[in-house]
């Protein structure tokens, strides 16, 4: 079962898509006492250097201790905290990462045509799971381009609410378009 989650918004202009990591509890376990291992790893490396008989060292262990700790720390991060979150207008399509303690910054990607794929990675209880993948199409030659596809897997059900608010954007905008604003009889 997928708990991954999908907080879905639009203005009419714009939809904002959050999608949330719901990693389960022992595997965020696991993760807690790899980082722990590897922190008092570097911990005891660094103690047992005499750095006044050998300062060379200094560089080379503070390289080192970097590396094994900010890259299992951030996966920590990303698996207990983590978000992804999309902005898609009819002109682009801009997302980041939140990690809890930082974000990055907003990358965006503009586009004519924007098309929706669904990679699936796994079936879950009889649910397919996988990963959105937005394509742009050239404006001139109509080729496809993928442009962005999620980190964070998706329930098919996730990829059909986010496919129904794109295309109401697009349907504003034919309406907008052709000065046809739909009434109600009530």
């Amino acid at each position: 079962m997928l708990d991954n989650k999908l907080k879905l918004n639009t203005d009419g202009t714009n939809v904002y898509a959050t999608l949330y990591v719901k990693a389960r509890r022992p595997g965020l376990i696991i993760l807690t006492v790899i980082n722990l291992l590897l922190i008092s790893l570097v911990i005891f490396f660094a103690s047992t250097v005499q750095l006044d008989q050998n300062p060379s060292v200094i560089f080379p262990l503070i390289i080192f201790g970097l590396l094994i700790i900010v890259f299992p720390l951030r996966y920590l991060l990303w698996n207990s905290y983590g978000k992804e979150q999309l902005i898609i207008t009819k002109k682009s399509l801009s997302f980041s990462y939140d990690y809890g303690l930082f974000q990055t910054n907003l990358k965006t990607f503009e586009h004519n045509r924007l098309g929706l794929a669904f990679e699936e990675v796994r079936k879950s209880d009889c649910q397919s799971i996988g990963r959105l993948m937005f394509i742009r199409y050239d404006e001139k030659t109509d080729l496809p381009e993928t442009i962005y596809q999620t980190t964070i897997l998706l329930s098919m059900e996730h990829l059909e609410e986010i496919e129904v608010a794109i295309g109401d954007l697009y349907q504003q905008q034919l309406n907008e378009e052709f000065s046809f604003y739909p009434t109600s009889l009530n």
